[in-house]
């Protein structure tokens, strides 16, 4: 990433569990506009096909509505392989990407825009890939979690610190990834407002109500990462090196 590179405002995290068969999906409600942010209500967790799921993340996001839509069209019906829905995803972000660099007259146009992706294979497996200017995409099935926007970097972090992997339990997964979007918000551009579904294969998403984050919250206060106590402080200070620094 380059000094001068924004970041997409945001914080969206996936997660594959019970050994791929499930996913949990979490995201802000943030949404800029190049020049201006706004938590609104509607979801950046959108739908692509009855398998497969979409999370947007950029300073403009208006554009990926339109690569969404168009896939969507093509992907309607019967099950798909991964492959076929990186093929079709990245097909339309590079058509738009073309269509806005031909109306700029700038080829090196960039769309400003990722997509994260997580859905099942036509044989139930859990995949997750992102689609990123100027139109690739590349698959997380290993480690079996990503996440994208100007939060990803806290929430990336605890993810690898909570050793998430693809066997953990479902509830053990929302939690990581209800943990790692608070750590995703001391970010700039990461809204407070969160959407999250649990999903298995063959079944209608689970949309996380109030009651359940509120539970969350209240565990993630018990176990989220403390102040240094008066007593410990007294120790740091004793230590030998410290105690040389200070004479």
């Amino acid at each position: 990433m380059g000094p001068a590179e924004e970041v997409p405002v945001t914080c969206c995290v996936a997660i594959m569990c019970e050994r791929r068969r499930a996913l949990v999906l979490v995201a802000d409600r943030m949404l800029g506009a190049g020049f201006a942010e706004a938590e609104l209500r509607m979801s950046k967790i959108r739908p692509l096909h009855p398998d497969w799921y979409v999370m947007i993340a950029g300073n403009n996001v208006g554009p990926a509505f339109d690569i969404i839509d168009k896939s969507a069209i093509l992907l309607r019906g019967r099950p798909h392989t991964v492959d076929e829905v990186e093929e079709t995803l990245a097909a339309h972000y590079r058509a738009r990407r073309m269509d806005e660099a031909n109306a700029l007259a700038n080829p090196s146009h960039e769309l400003g825009v990722q997509l994260l992706t997580a859905g099942f294979d036509a044989s139930g497996v859990g995949h997750i890939f992102t689609v990123s200017n100027p139109g690739l995409y590349q698959r997380f099935d290993i480690p079996g979690f990503h996440a994208i926007g100007s939060g990803s970097f806290g929430a990336y972090y605890m993810l690898l610190w909570r050793e998430v992997d693809i066997y953990l339990k479902a509830s053990h997964a929302l939690y990581y990834a209800f943990e790692a979007k608070i750590f995703g918000e001391s970010a700039p551009g990461v809204g407070y407002e969160t959407d999250m579904y649990v999903i298995k294969h063959g079944k209608r998403p689970m949309k996380v109500g109030r009651s359940t984050e509120d539970k969350m919250e209240s565990i993630w206060r018990q176990v989220r990462p403390r102040e240094v106590r008066p007593d410990h402080r007294r120790k740091l200070e004793r230590l030998k090196e410290i105690e040389f620094f200070k004479r």
